[in-house]
């Protein structure tokens, strides 16, 4: 794993952390200490997961009609 591969697959290839880990075969968490060791700014804002369709917003919608809260009768106090 090179400093130079990763700083180009996070900086100009916009992968995620993960993403990047998986490829490396290792965690996350080392992938992101390493760029901070390379002084590369992390910032998650611009690799969020891709917007959700309004067919799976409808699909979530269906499979959550009729279920019972789970705090359904729980006395805050």
């Amino acid at each position: 794993m090179n400093i130079e591969d990763v700083k180009r697959l996070y900086v100009i290839e916009m992968w995620t952390l993960r993403r990047i880990a998986a490829y490396f075969n290792t965690n996350h968490h080392l992938i992101k200490r390493t760029l901070i060791a390379g002084g590369v700014a992390i910032d998650n804002e611009k690799r969020l997961s891709k917007p959700i369709t309004e067919e799976r917003k409808l699909q979530i919608s269906k499979q959550s009609k009729g279920r019972v809260p789970w705090n359904k009768g729980i006395r805050a106090n």
